[in-house]
Formats: C-alpha cells, sequence, structure tokens
C-alpha cells in the first residue's frame, strides 16, 4: 500500500542556504493495506511532517513516497490535488469544517467535488452511522467538539478512501468523546478495509492500533506490531 524510502524533510531557516532543521532523517517505511498504524513520538519528532508529506500536503526535500504504485512524490499539485481527493481521507485535530454548511453540506462537499449521484443519501446516511441522526442541519458552532470530530470522520470516509490519515483526532476531546472516536475510527478501517494512520499522543488510542511506530529526532526508533 505504501512505501517510503530515504524520505529526508528539512525545514530552511532565514535566507541562508546550508541552514535548516531536519524534521525527517532518511525515513523507510512499508505499510500494507489494511493495516492500522499509529506513529507516536514527542513534540518535534516529526509525527504530522510525515503524515503531511504522505498526504501529499508538503514536499519532501529527498526521498520517495509510493501509494498502490504511484509515486506522490513526483506528481504536481493539479495531480496531488485529485489524488488526494480520490485516494486519501483526511482528520485533522481541530476538525477543519466549514463554518457556514451545516454537518450534512460539510459531509458533501467531496461527493459533490466528484459528482456523484445520491450524494445526501449517502451522507445522510454516512451521518446516521457516526451517530449524528438529527444533527444533519445543525452548524459546527452548534456542535460539541465530539460531534464536530465525528463530522470530520464522516466527511473523510464519504468516499470510501483507501487510506485514512488522522492528525491527533482525538487531542481536543475527553476521555468519553475521546474513546466514541477511536471505536469510530476503528471500525471504519475494519468495515471499509481501509489502511488507517494515526498520529497521537494518546496512547490508548494507539494502544489498539495493529502496529506502533515511534519516532525521535525525526528517526524511526521503534516498530512493533502488536501480538
Amino acid at each position: 500500500m505504501i512505501k517510503i524510502s530515504n524520505l529526508t524533510m528539512v525545514f530552511k531557516q532565514g535566507g541562508g542556504s546550508d541552514s535548516g532543521i531536519t524534521a525527517l532523517d532518511r525515513i523507510d517505511l512499508e505499510i500494507p493495506t489494511g493495516q492500522c498504524v499509529a506513529i507516536v513520538g514527542p513534540s518535534g519528532s516529526g509525527k504530522s511532517t510525515l503524515l503531511g508529506l504522505i498526504a501529499g500536503l508538503d514536499q519532501a526535500t529527498s526521498g520517495s513516497i509510493i501509494i498502490d504504485d504511484t509515486i506522490i512524490t513526483k506528481m504536481n499539485e493539479d495531480d496531488l490535488a485529485r489524488f488526494r481527493r480520490d485516494r486519501i481521507g483526511l482528520i485533522f485535530q481541530f476538525f477543519h469544517l466549514l463554518p457556514t454548511l451545516t454537518a450534512l453540506e460539510n459531509v458533501l462537499v467531496p461527493l459533490e467535488l466528484k459528482r456523484e449521484r445520491n450524494a445526501t443519501e449517502t451522507a445522510s446516511a454516512l451521518l446516521k452511522e457516526v451517530g449524528l441522526l438529527g444533527r444533519e442541519d445543525h452548524y459546527p458552532s452548534q456542535l460539541s467538539g465530539g460531534e464536530m470530530q465525528r463530522v470530520a470522520i464522516a466527511r473523510a470516509a464519504i468516499t470510501r478512501p483507501a487510506l485514512l490519515l488522522a492528525d491527533e483526532p482525538t487531542g481536543n476531546l475527553d476521555t468519553e468523546n475521546g474513546q466514541r472516536i477511536i471505536d469510530l475510527l476503528l471500525g471504519l478501517n475494519r468495515s471499509q478495509k481501509s489502511t488507517l494512520i494515526l498520529v497521537t499522543h494518546d496512547l490508548t488510542l494507539a494502544s489498539h492500533a495493529d502496529r506502533i511506530i515511534s519516532l525521535k529526532d525525526g528517526k524511526v526508533v521503534k516498530d512493533e506490531m502488536k501480538l
């Protein structure tokens, strides 16, 4: 599903050509289809940088990322945007819902971009599946943090993407809502047979993954499969 080779990311400082901060240092990873992977490590270890590169949101300094035989590190911005639309679902810690759209309208956005038929019925059914029946017409400002995260997850999953990427999905939630999100993400991983990559500080969330990859100073320091 995903093959990462010699991936390096250096953030330049100021105008100097030689100075910079190495966020990722020659990362090599392979993640098979359908696996649930938690990426953990202290702040500044490179977790979110790695997720952003896998999502095609940033350009690596060197190295390659191959997703389903597609070398995304060689794609231009337009091709990357289409690839994300068709293949990747993104879930952010701060939800990134559109404030002027209702819950239903937020979930509909990916389907409308693809001009799919029966989009409203599909979105309504998924909102019901994530426990938001009766909240479809509410705006983000009228929803709790847990409800907003469930809308964000429904939006990411609506196209049944092969790859789901979640950046600190429980980071802004209390314990009860955090557990609901964990159950929901793992349920989607199983029911949709998607590959799920989680960046998290939440050890409870990480403990549910098939595999835990630990980063420190931009390097993989531990790679454990769950027994």
